[in-house]
């Protein structure tokens, strides 16, 4: 029988695959803590990648703007890329990548073949 600890949902919704908290670090100061996956966790030892995402935030009247950086990305789309589980990992690290860009943010992509 599975054992839920009060924190965690559990009927999680169907695809769901993220878990968050909100976690005290340092004289009340929290930040977000938000672990993502695309897999179920298997029942078996096994490696198993998630990316883990920290959000904190700044001290009252810091300036978090930053500069504008340039990306260059070189997608290897050729015939060795092929199996499903390679291209879907090349497009969640793209999806990642976009949705942490700012608009003064550049990026090229170069597709390799």
């Amino acid at each position: 029988m599975p054992t839920y600890s009060d924190d965690e949902d559990p009927n999680p919704e169907p695809g769901e695959t993220s878990m968050g908290s909100e976690v005290e670090v340092i004289h009340g100061e929290t930040i977000d803590v938000r672990i993502n996956h695309k897999k179920e966790v298997p029942k078996i030892k096994t490696e198993l990648n998630v990316s883990l995402e920290l959000m904190g935030s700044a001290q009252p009247g810091y300036d978090n703007r930053r500069l504008g950086v340039d990306v260059v990305v070189i997608l290897d789309v050729s015939s060795s890329m092929s199996c499903n589980q390679r291209r879907q990992c090349l497009n969640t690290s793209m999806e990642f990548l976009i949705s942490k860009l700012c608009p003064t943010d550049r990026m090229s992509v170069v597709k390799l073949s």
